[in-house]
């Protein structure tokens, strides 16, 4: 009871690069990423952030933030304060503190699989690759199948995570349809075959070490 919810719109910085950092908080529903913005005015996005992540995690450790955090479509969080506060009791909040160390430590691993896709995969590879676990991270939440799963990002948006342009974007997606690994059409993406997608992509889901990330479910559906 009492959690503070907020509404972000499109576009809209929940937090800004070298700024104050907002106080910690979940993303109930909505897409986010991490970004940064070269002296040249070239974005670079960092990471994406989806429902049941958590923004500012490390409280006060955090002070200033590291990087914008940008809402790609409109985004509502929840205040993680309380949470916090449970999870630096765990002898008697065992499972909030596990949640929300399993949660930091995913997002060092999926930051580790971004620096991989840019710095030793081809195009072709990076981009499945992402998609894959992007599918993989849905699931975990229950908002993906076995196979169809939300992509709301555009062209524009995986180019800036993925160092092409939109144009090549759009090439890449359509060799992967050709051949049957993967598509991603109005907003919505498809594994057509995970084997051979993850055998090109060269992508192993992670160790789930919870069913979903806090805030997913039940924040969803707190009062």
């Amino acid at each position: 009871a009492g959690r503070q919810r907020r509404i972000h719109q499109a576009g809209s910085d929940l937090a800004g690069e070298g700024e104050i950092a907002p106080p910690p908080m979940f993303i109930v529903s909505g897409w986010v990423c991490r970004l940064r913005i070269s002296a040249t005015g070239r974005r670079q996005i960092l990471g994406f952030l989806l429902p049941g992540d958590g923004v500012c995690l490390r409280g006060p450790a955090e002070h200033v933030s590291a990087f914008t955090v940008c809402a790609l479509t409109t985004v509502e969080t929840v205040d993680a304060a309380a949470f916090l506060k449970m999870a630096a009791l765990p002898k008697t909040y065992p499972g909030i503190a596990l949640a929300v160390e399993g949660a930091k430590l995913q997002e060092e691993l999926f930051t580790a699989n971004q620096i991989m896709r840019l710095g030793t995969q081809t195009r072709t590879e990076r981009l499945a690759n992402l998609l894959l676990e992007l599918h993989w991270r849905q699931q975990q939440t229950g908002l993906a199948d076995a196979h169809a799963f939300p992509m709301p990002l555009t062209r524009e948006t995986l180019a800036d995570a993925l160092g092409m342009s939109a144009s090549r974007i759009n090439l890449e997606l359509g060799w992967l349809r050709a051949r049957n690994m993967l598509s991603v059409r109005y907003q919505r993406g498809e594994v057509l075959s995970r084997t051979a997608a993850e055998r090109l992509a060269g992508f192993t889901a992670p160790e789930a070490r919870f069913s979903a990330p806090p805030g997913s479910s039940s924040l969803s559906t707190a009062s």
